[in-house]
């Protein structure tokens, strides 16, 4: 499984409920299609570099948020459907990591996350077939 980053933009009048409710629901597809979520950040509010226009509105701040994770290539058609059709979204874009992360870093990601209830016996498996076996981390 590749790694790929999900950065987005989302309007300014997007309330922060709505906006964390759609990063959970973007978390939830990914791992109903068998990924794994190593990473999300907000950026918060920044105003932007230019402003994006839009139908019937300008806007020159917005969420920008990323989620870093881990899935199959042949399931990120509809993740893309659905970051094109939502009409909180200004932009987004999709970026494929050439190398995973290294097996310390891959911790450190396991280490923040519950990862029982993210990772099954059949990804944990994939996964060490690429970065190598790992041990049980603290949680």
């Amino acid at each position: 499984m590749p790694l790929y980053e999900l950065m987005y933009m989302v309007k300014p009048a997007v309330k922060l409920p709505q906006l964390f409710e759609f990063a959970r629901q973007a978390g939830k597809e990914v791992i109903s299609k068998g990924g794994v979520i190593t990473k999300i950040t907000s950026y918060g509010r920044p105003a932007l570099a230019y402003p994006i226009k839009k139908p019937g509105a300008r806007y020159e701040e917005a969420h920008i948020m990323q989620m870093n994770f881990m899935l199959n290539s042949k399931e990120l058609k509809e993740i893309r459907h659905t970051l094109s059709t939502d009409e909180r979204i200004l932009r987004w874009m999709i970026l494929k990591h050439s190398k995973f992360p290294s097996q310390v870093t891959f911790h450190r990601y396991l280490k923040k996350l519950d990862h029982d209830a993210f990772l099954t016996d059949e990804t944990v498996q994939e996964l060490e077939k690429v970065v190598g076996p790992f041990e049980e981390v603290d949680k």
